[in-house]
């Protein structure tokens, strides 16, 4: 009976978990997919397309100051007595800090005779920090499972971020590179928040290193930091095959539908937070093997019923808001959403890799989705136009999706032994 009991308490925190997660998300995508719309309106559309080809930066620098080893906070923490974790995260972040000024060294030194490239790189650079920085902590709360703390800082973040936003281009007209400056200035002030408030490490840091800590991320991250390179080819060079097969006004079509698409993503993010605790705690525990399976069909299950659901709202949102110009992106969102959600799929193994570190296998397993995605996308150009890009975004998520299940199959048998 008291069995029983637990594990109704079990699921009953897993669905809490799953539904504030959902709400934080929800909330922040429609605030996000407001903001493209907004912008796709207020900014010319070569312009909008610039400002999605930047954000794909995104994507990848704030990972490369992390040195692509964010995943070792939540294994660390899992794993570590506090003070040794306290002591890994003051490395960690000192790290971070000075790969932070090595790429700023290097913009300058690069670009200092191109001003127009050198400002939005500097701006990304910045908010690359701070976004890495916030990603660091709320790893941290998503692990111990502080989902209101989790909850407010996003939620306060996107709002700060979208009214400067809308104050920027309604009252000033300014270009599109203050998008960028919007959502530094809504990191900044989160930072300060969490500084006086839960971010231990940031409050009383002092910037040091140590040369077991360095080799731990070093041996950790450098895979993944190759992987990284594959993992930007494949959710992110459909924009650039777009630009390069078509033109700048088809990249910003393109960048709306693919942030309507991307939508997805905020549910399969809330139930992925919500498992994560519990798959790094039950990999601790026996029956190991039992692990992938469980939450695997775990993630499947709530993530069609997701993705259900936003099928619908991509239906309502084209029948009401895009105009005629956009309208015909439409496959392109139904193509990059369920990209994302077989991106769900991939979650749950790629988190038990990183739990053994076995980042070399990731490694391979990007680079060969992302070699499918660029020789897809490329080759069905002839048949399916700039629709091209997002299917073959998606058949290389199909692969993804299978390689890493028989993977992590392979991997735990092994470690059981």
């Amino acid at each position: 009976m008291a069995n029983l009991s637990g594990l109704l308490n079990s699921y009953k925190l897993l669905i809490k978990s799953i539904g504030l997660y959902s709400i934080v998300g929800g909330v922040s995508g429609v605030i996000n997919i407001f903001i493209a719309f907004y912008l796709a309106d207020k900014l010319p559309i070569e312009d909008f397309g610039k400002l999605g080809l930047a954000l794909t930066v995104i994507y990848f620098l704030p990972q490369v100051i992390g040195y692509a080893s964010t995943d070792l906070v939540n294994i660390n923490l899992a794993k570590l007595e506090p003070d040794n974790y306290r002591l890994f995260l003051t490395r960690y972040i000192s790290l971070n800090i000075g790969i932070f000024f090595i790429i700023f060294f290097l913009l300058l030194l690069f670009l200092f005779s191109n001003r127009e490239l050198l400002g939005p790189a500097l701006l990304l650079l910045l908010l690359s920090l701070s976004n890495h920085l916030i990603i660091v902590h709320t790893s941290e709360l998503i692990q111990k499972s502080k989902v209101e703390r989790y909850s407010a800082i996003i939620i306060c973040n996107v709002c700060i971020a979208t009214f400067l936003t809308l104050t920027f281009f309604s009252q000033f007209e300014l270009d599109w590179t203050f998008r960028i400056v919007a959502l530094i200035i809504g990191d900044i002030v989160m930072l300060i928040y969490m500084y006086n408030t839960s971010f231990v490490a940031l409050r009383y840091l002092q910037l040091t290193m140590d040369i077991t800590s360095i080799r731990e991320v070093l041996k950790f991250g450098t895979p993944l930091m190759f992987a990284l390179g594959a993992g930007w080819l494949l959710n992110q060079s459909d924009r650039y095959i777009v630009l390069h097969y078509f033109d700048l006004k088809t990249v910003g079509i393109y960048s709306l539908a693919y942030s309507v698409g991307y939508g997805v993503s905020i549910f399969v993010q809330a139930i992925f937070r919500s498992l994560i605790p519990l798959i790094y705690s039950s990999l601790q525990s026996s029956g190991k093997q039992k692990v992938l399976s469980k939450y695997f069909k775990i993630s499947l299950v709530l993530n069609f019923f997701c993705y259900i659901f936003y099928a619908i709202f991509i239906e309502l949102a084209y029948s009401n808001f895009f105009n005629d110009e956009y309208a015909s992106s439409k496959v392109i969102v139904y193509l990059i959403s369920l990209s994302f959600f077989l991106n769900s799929l991939y979650r749950v193994p790629a988190s038990i890799l990183a739990y053994y570190k076995k980042t070399n296998v990731q490694f391979f397993l990007l680079l060969t989705s992302a070699v499918m995605n660029i020789t897809f996308s490329v080759l069905l150009i002839p048949l399916l136009g700039v629709n091209s890009a997002a299917a073959g975004t998606l058949m290389a998520y199909i692969c993804l999706s299978i390689m890493s299940y028989i993977a992590v199959c392979r991997v735990t048998i092994n470690e059981s032994k």
